[in-house]
């Protein structure tokens, strides 16, 4: 849009790993976007006032969790990926943990690379989270169950993804 307006100081960048070459080097156009590798498996990134710290996720395509740190708030998004027990200490104490959840309990993701509201339930208790956000909603069902199955474990706020939705650190 700034770039329409006139106001652009040039290219968003993009960040992103290189673990798929061709998939990378579409991220920059030349005029509008310029790709920024990052190396994952090395300490994470500072971006600003943000220490991104990276997992390796369980799925067929390269895929990484973040956890984003400020000042004040820890922020982690599970991404696309199965379950594994490395979440939990990864999102030890988040303020607000964004996990997908692309089956519904009872049903096994794992071989598509993804997780169940159970599997998130249990992350989100076991990591001790101030809230969770279920994303990667199925495309079949009833959406507010998989809130309801997530509840059987964890017992803190829960909300599921939508367009719109703005998140406030309440404080813990």
């Amino acid at each position: 849009m700034g770039y329409h307006l006139g106001k652009s100081s040039g290219p968003l960048p993009i960040y992103g790993h290189t673990g798929d070459q061709e998939a990378f080097g579409r991220l920059s156009d030349d005029v509008h976007t310029k790709a920024k590798p990052y190396q994952p498996k090395k300490e994470g990134i500072e971006l600003g006032p943000f220490q991104i710290d990276f997992l390796k996720t369980v799925h067929p395509a390269e895929c990484y969790a973040m956890r984003i740190q400020a000042e004040d708030a820890v922020v982690v998004y599970t991404a696309d990926s199965s379950y594994q027990e490395a979440f939990i200490p990864f999102s030890k104490g988040a303020d607000l943990l964004i996990a997908e959840s692309n089956f519904y309990a009872g049903q096994d993701g794992s071989g598509a690379g993804h997780m169940n509201s159970t599997e998130v339930g249990k992350i989100a208790k076991e990591a001790n989270v101030g809230e969770l956000i279920i994303t990667h909603l199925p495309h079949f069902g009833r959406h507010k169950d998989l809130v309801n199955e997530a509840q059987a474990l964890y017992t803190g706020s829960i909300q599921l993804a939508h367009s719109g939705l703005r998140w406030n650190k309440e404080g813990r």
